[in-house]
Parts: C-alpha cells; structure tokens; sequence
C-alpha cells in the first residue's frame, strides 16, 4: 500500500467536489442562473480561492505537488474534450452534427491564425519600443485565449526545453486571463444571445435549462442535469468521486488516530 500513489485520484476528486459545488450554486442561485454560469466555471473559480485559502495552512512542497499533478490531468483531460467534440448534439436539422464540427473547426483554425498574427505584431512593436521579450511570447496568447489551459501547459512545457524560461506559466497565465474574459464577458453576452433567440438552440428556456437540472421525475436512461451546466455523466462521475474522497479521508484520519481498543 505505501507504493501506491493516491495523487492523481486525489486531484480528480477533488474536481469533481467543485463541480458538484457549481452545480448546486446554479441550481440555487438567482444571480448564476441569471447569466446562466455552467458548474465547471463556477467550480473554478471556487478552486481557484480554495487553493489561496489552503496556501497559509499547507506547505509549499504539498501545493508544489498537487499543481504538478493537476498540470498532468488538465494536459490529458482537455485533449479529450477536443476529441469529444465529435459526439455533440446536432444543432438544427438542416444542419448535420458533421457540418456542425466542420464548421466549428475552421472557426478555431480561423481564430487562432488571426491571434496568432496579432500576438506575433505585438510582440515585434515592443521590442521595438526597448522591451526584450520572446519571440514565441505573443503566440502563448493564442494557447491561453483560444485553445486553453491544457494546450497552454503543453506548448509551454516544450518551449521551454528550447530556451524559453517560464513558458508554461506564461501560458497558464494567459488561459487564466483567457477564462476570465469568457466568464465576465462572453457567458454574458452568450445568454443574452440566448433570451433574444439568436442561437441554433432548438428548446426553449426552460425552468430546467436556466437551473440546470430536471425537476420532474425522468424516465430511465433519460438526463437528470440539463447540459446547460454539467452533462449527467459528469454530475454521477463526480458524486462518485465525492464518496471516494470522503472514504479517504475518513480512513486516512483513522490511520492517523486509531480508535482505542479494549
């Protein structure tokens, strides 16, 4: 038991604890419904401050740790939701679920070469203006802004094998930048677009899809959480996930503190 290494599990529960979280703020909060904020955003941020608060009673080396490990899993797990992109939901009818990829795929391409120029522009008029930055430095915006964290960590980590000192940090940085604009602007304005009907959404604003789950008693294999904010197999992954993190800390305390015998 002392070989086996409880970190990566560890981290992933504690991201499925923080889901949950955002999920029951959306499902009880006028103010995320209002601008309908999914569970992993809110998760987040939550995380986010969890991390500050546990930095004044944790030690460096501890937190040094879990961020290494939570580098690892963001890396993988958002590789994969690129690939699950392939097994969304068709939007209109006249518009096929492979059209619908097709489509987004040369949005991304198009957006990421459009930032890839501006970055690159911005990082030349600095250095012309005395700065002595990177000349990589302008396209980690692009990793942060339009491909995210995982793509950013990655980028960032290769780059730095080739002289760039801190890309990955970079990186990350800009991604933290990245989810802020998507959270004070884009989330808005997406439900704005929303409640005006200027989407390819085919319901209704539904009591479930602005709270995030159904109230009424579904029929087998039907969803219990609306995917506006977290798609059901998350929601039972995640309460999964919470149970083996109580589990662990039950016995983990036990270990530490055995009950007396006798």
């Amino acid at each position: 038991m002392e070989n086996l290494s409880f970190d990566t599990i560890l981290v992933l529960c504690w991201i499925g604890m923080l889901l949950l979280l955002g999920f029951i703020l959306r499902a009880k909060s006028s103010i995320f419904q209002k601008f309908l904020i999914p569970a992993c955003i809110t998760g987040g941020i939550a995380g986010l401050l969890l991390k500050e608060l546990l930095a004044f009673f944790v030690s460096g080396q501890e937190i040094s740790s879990f961020e290494i490990t939570l580098q690892n899993v963001a890396y993988h797990v958002f590789n994969i939701t690129f690939i699950s992109l392939g097994l969304t939901k068709a939007g209109r009818k006249r518009a096929g679920r492979a059209r619908g990829v097709v489509i987004m795929g040369l949005l991304i391409i198009s957006v990421a070469a459009l930032q890839f120029m501006i970055g690159g522009f911005s990082v030349l008029l600095f250095n012309s203006l005395g700065y002595n930055l990177h000349p990589n430095f302008g396209f980690l915006v692009t990793m942060g802004f339009e491909e995210g964290p995982g793509q950013a960590l990655s980028i960032g980590k290769s780059w730095e094998e080739f002289g760039f000192v801190d890309a990955s940090v970079i990186g990350i940085s800009f991604a933290t930048l990245g989810f802020l604009f998507a959270i004070f602007l884009g989330t808005p304005l997406v439900s704005w677009f929303i409640r005006k009907g200027c989407s390819n959404i085919e319901e209704e604003i539904s009591d479930s899809f602005v709270k995030g789950y159904f109230s009424k008693p579904q029929e087998a294999g039907k969803s219990t959480t609306h995917p506006s904010t977290i798609d059901p197999l998350t929601f039972h992954f995640s309460m999964v996930l919470l149970v083996y993190l109580l589990t662990y800390a039950f016995l983990n305390k036990l270990a530490r503190n055995p009950l007396p015998l006798g």
